[in-house]
């Protein structure tokens, strides 16, 4: 994550814009798949380097977080980047945007009593909250919405679309089990960022 006040946008278009609290997240569009998320607010400007990934139906624009991040000299602590995140996920969110929000920092496998601790307690959060979950431990899940169409239960606010965000990502990471040298934060609806791992379909 890079803090700039003039990076040049010559070669990026502007995509998409939220305004929210007297700040903005935009996402500009670069050569082909890569892209630009910059973050708007009173006294700086944050611009993360984004790139889309995915199926030409069914594309995610993944945003990439360095192991530090640095605001006005200052590096900021982990419940400060929590923040950060969860506000990016639910912009990109908002501006109906599938994205996955992945941070430099290395993920490793859990014990089994606390891999099937994280599973059961994302099957028990997503059944409270609407969906239907199939589990295959080793490589694929999918998540359908219970319920007929016009009555499925709809996410009902920012909160509650982050959470979910953020039980999609621990999940996948419990399934997969293995060391990797970045760690999986957030996942929109619809995104799959690890298909060459585990299958998500949803």
């Amino acid at each position: 994550m890079t803090e700039s006040n003039a990076r040049g946008t010559l070669h990026y278009r502007l995509r998409h814009r939220l305004v929210s609290n007297g700040n903005s997240w935009e996402v500009w569009q670069g050569f082909r798949e890569i892209a630009m998320v910059r973050y708007t607010a009173a006294s700086y400007v944050l611009e993360l380097d984004g790139e889309w990934l995915g199926s030409a139906f069914k594309s995610y624009l993944e945003i990439r977080i360095p192991a530090q991040v640095v605001i006005a000299g200052r590096p900021l602590d982990e419940s400060q980047i929590e923040v950060l995140t969860a506000e990016m996920h639910h912009a990109l969110s908002a501006m109906k945007l599938r994205n996955v929000i992945v941070r430099s920092i290395p993920w490793h496998p859990l014990t089994k009593a606390d891999r099937d601790a994280v599973l059961g307690e994302f099957h028990q959060w997503m059944d409270q909250h609407g969906w239907k979950v199939s589990m295959d431990t080793d490589s694929a899940m999918s998540l359908r919405r219970k319920g007929i169409r016009w009555f499925r239960r709809r996410i009902t606010g920012p909160l509650q679309a982050v959470e979910q965000g953020a039980w999609v990502a621990r999940a996948l990471h419990a399934m997969l089990n293995l060391p990797l040298n970045r760690t999986t934060l957030f996942v929109s609806e619809g995104a799959d960022p690890l298909p060459w791992l585990v299958d998500l379909d949803w």
